[in-house]
């Protein structure tokens, strides 16, 4: 792990012995929390670069972030499901069956864990909690919408943009992408994704 300074662009290590860090995001509080794939481990950083294990999976970590109710969300390599840890470091489903599904699916509404899903490195949320993931597996953009009170546990997935491989531009299930990586929410209407095998920044308006 190494911290850049924006002011000299000077770098330092931080810490070292982490197999295969995917990436990093930070809490309210300025400490650093990163996915260790190769652990199976989310390792939390504090402002004196202090080390503990935020909390120990079943499965890699592929990214990290946190949703807007304070959990840490993190998508699992090879584990077919997001899994949202709670502040005191408790590990729970969010999405996903955890079975190696034979066919994408967005399950049934307002059950999230029907989902079936693949291989993802990356979602984000917009301001009212909704979540937008990049499908690397099968080459789409889905949309998770918690119910009331932002209850991720009631909401439902649909696939908004793409679903087969290849590139065109477009609109909705016409879309065409090759294994989307880090997606981002400029704003409620407007998505920013990596489409990696295109070699293309790709924007979305979702109107």
């Amino acid at each position: 792990l190494r911290r850049m300074s924006v002011s000299d662009y000077s770098v330092t290590t931080v810490a070292s012995g982490l197999k295969s860090p995917m990436n990093c995001c930070f809490d309210a509080d300025g400490n650093v929390y990163v996915s260790a794939r190769d652990n199976k481990a989310i390792y939390k950083f504090d402002k004196d670069n202090v080390k503990t294990t935020f909390a120990t999976l079943d499965a890699g970590p592929n990214y990290c972030k946190f949703a807007p109710n304070g959990n840490l969300i993190v998508t699992l390599n090879s584990g077919y499901k997001f899994v949202s840890i709670s502040p005191d470091g408790t590990v729970t489903d969010f999405l996903g069956t955890g079975v190696k599904p034979e066919e994408k699916s967005d399950g049934e509404p307002g059950q999230p864990l029907t989902v079936g899903i693949k291989t993802c490195f990356g979602f984000d949320f917009d301001s009212n909690g909704v979540m937008y993931i990049s499908d690397n597996s099968y080459n789409c953009i889905r949309r998770f919408t918690p119910g009331p009170g932002l209850d991720y546990s009631t909401g439902t997935v649909e696939t908004i943009i793409g679903s087969v491989s290849g590139y065109a531009d477009g609109s909705g299930l016409k879309v065409k992408m090759s294994q989307p990586y880090e997606i981002m929410v400029y704003d409620d209407n407007t998505l920013y994704f990596a489409d990696t095998v295109n070699y293309l920044i790709r924007k979305v308006v979702i109107k």
